[in-house]
């Protein structure tokens, strides 16, 4: 609780209503466009990420990572949404293949960041590419891997912590 009334006075709530909310509602209404099964696919991750970026950054107790949200632009919250997507859309077609053509890029276009998703998912699938074929994902690895990426975006001066990672994972697995 008294977290939480630090992060209302420091202005934190404020300036997330004004930058992260503004950023999912342009991600919703860019689904809106999409046909029907990838807008309801690609809504469902928004809105787990969505949670995740909120457990990790601005949570009622103690922060998993040491940020202040405050200087993070609409920008940069499109650019993790364009890394955390790619990551829940990878596992998601991981056991549903039909869908492997389109939702990838589409994350990249809703985002307004398709090079960084691009790239994220080239990461992925390299690094799924190193277990033998027809193995379910390695979620340990992949998790750890979308972490680095999203702490290198947030705070590249920062070393990854592991005790971050694991929080990650716990946190991911809440969100989906």
């Amino acid at each position: 609780m008294l977290q939480y009334l630090r992060n209302v006075v420091s202005g934190r709530i404020g300036h997330w209503n004004n930058t992260h909310n503004v950023a999912l509602n342009d991600l919703l209404q860019k689904s809106k466009d999409l046909q029907s099964s990838d807008a309801l696919v690609l809504k469902h991750f928004a809105v787990a990420t969505s949670v995740l970026l909120k457990d990790i950054l601005i949570p009622d107790t103690k922060r998993v990572f040491e940020l202040d949200v405050k200087r993070l632009a609409k920008s940069d919250f499109l650019a993790v949404y364009s890394i955390i997507l790619s990551y829940f859309v990878f596992l998601f077609v991981s056991t549903n293949s039909f869908l492997a053509d389109r939702l990838p890029q589409l994350v990249g276009e809703i985002t307004d960041n398709p090079a960084r998703a691009a790239e994220v998912h080239r990461l992925l699938v390299r690094k799924q590419g190193m277990q033998r074929r027809g193995d379910l994902p390695d979620l340990a690895s992949l998790g750890s891997l979308v972490w680095q990426e999203t702490a290198r975006f947030l705070a590249p001066e920062r070393r990854i912590d592991v005790t971050e990672q694991v929080a990650f994972s716990l946190v991911r697995r809440n969100a989906l």
